[in-house]
């Protein structure tokens, strides 16, 4: 159960006030959700700054009239947007590492299950560029990963699953399944989507899945000690808490070159080779091609039974990217769209929206069709 540090909401005597007239932080008009953050506080606003936010959740820089420090506000999409926990997963996963002793993350200040809003330490550094990433932060990044593989097994069994965790092989093609055909049932601009998705995707699905099954029994069959654990549930010491959603687009970079990370809203227990998968081919993660290879290598060095998570890796890589080009699509289901708009606080067109994502998502596609079923980071 998540202990939110919550004021009870909201006071039963009072009515929501009208904000129309107020003079404020946002086009003249204090906001109403800065009210919200006012009484989860205890504390009025002084200033506030819309952070960059991405495509779920709304983060602000909150300065208050008696509070020295300024602290991060977040509000989280509702569940009609999108039945994830996004605010318990981000919560529980933050306050699980700060107490394990990591420092380079935020702290869970106050939060309000019932308006999907929550208050986290500010950190210090900015979103860092692709010109900015060396092999430093190439180290710092790796080591995030490293550490988190190496908590005890005993501080980690109040995790939850993260978001679309993959604990067997066949739950990876699963996935793709699952999104392809939630696009059946809800997508929208069906004759641009249908189009891609049947003379497209679907024909380099199939043939990825073929080469998915060659190397399962490739590697199944060199790593006998292991090979029971192929295709049923891995075990729990081979798990990883995992932010899910990992990257460079995720961190803060510092003056010093040390990296703080946020956003945690998959956050809960996964196949390290899917997290892997994943920060290698997030299209944007920023991390610079020609270093990726180093990544890989830097955290396999590192993490427990690393020839196994390897084989994995080699095996799920190409259905893990063809999962990336549905993600790319994600805006093609209205309620992802509308959580988009949410994030941004903005109206969108729609049409520009929509067609931008698909020459992404064909992208990676070809990306996929050319490595022809082969590992790129050897």
């Amino acid at each position: 159960m998540i202990n939110c540090s919550q004021n009870s909401w909201p006071p039963d005597t009072k009515e929501t006030p009208n904000h129309e007239n107020d003079v404020g932080l946002f086009h003249g008009k204090k906001n109403a959700i800065l009210y919200k953050f006012e009484y989860l506080t205890g504390n009025n606003i002084l200033s506030a700054k819309s952070l960059d936010n991405g495509r779920n959740s709304r983060v602000w820089k909150l300065t208050f009239v008696d509070q020295a420090s300024p602290i991060v506000g977040k509000e989280y999409p509702s569940n009609s947007m999108d039945n994830r926990k996004r605010l318990e997963a981000e919560w529980h996963g933050f306050s699980f590492l700060n107490s394990n002793g990591f420092t380079n993350i935020p702290k869970p200040l106050k939060c309000s299950i019932k308006e999907q809003i929550a208050t986290y330490s500010l950190l210090p550094g900015s979103p860092p560029t692709i010109d900015c990433i060396g092999i430093n932060e190439i180290q710092n990044i790796s080591n995030f990963i490293v550490d988190l593989s190496h908590l005890p097994i005993k501080c980690k069994e109040s995790l939850k699953p993260a978001s679309d965790a993959c604990y067997t092989l066949e739950s990876f093609p699963t996935l793709i399944h699952q999104r392809l055909s939630r696009f059946y049932k809800e997508g929208i601009y069906k004759d641009l989507l249908f189009t891609f998705l049947e003379k497209e995707f679907i024909p380099t699905l199939k043939k990825e899945y073929k080469q998915f099954c060659i190397k399962k029994s490739k590697y199944t069959n060199q790593i006998d000690q292991n090979a029971k654990h192929f295709d049923t549930d891995i075990p729990f010491t081979y798990l990883i808490p995992s932010p899910s959603d990992f990257g460079f687009h995720n961190t803060l970079l510092n003056k010093d070159g040390a990296l703080n990370f946020v956003d945690f809203e998959f956050f809960g227990w996964d196949d390290p080779a899917k997290l892997i998968c994943d920060t290698l081919i997030h299209p944007g993660n920023l991390i610079p091609e020609k270093f990726k290879s180093l990544f890989l290598s830097q955290v396999l060095s590192h993490i427990p039974l690393p020839e196994y998570v390897l084989s994995r890796i080699k095996i799920v890589y190409g259905i893990t990217a063809l999962k990336w080009c549905l993600i790319l699509l994600n805006e093609f289901i209205p309620s992802n769209f509308n959580r988009r708009i949410f994030s941004k606080g903005e109206e969108l067109n729609q049409t520009e929206v929509l067609n931008h994502q698909m020459e992404k998502a064909r992208m990676m596609l070809k990306q996929v069709n050319d490595l022809d079923g082969n590992f790129p980071y050897e």
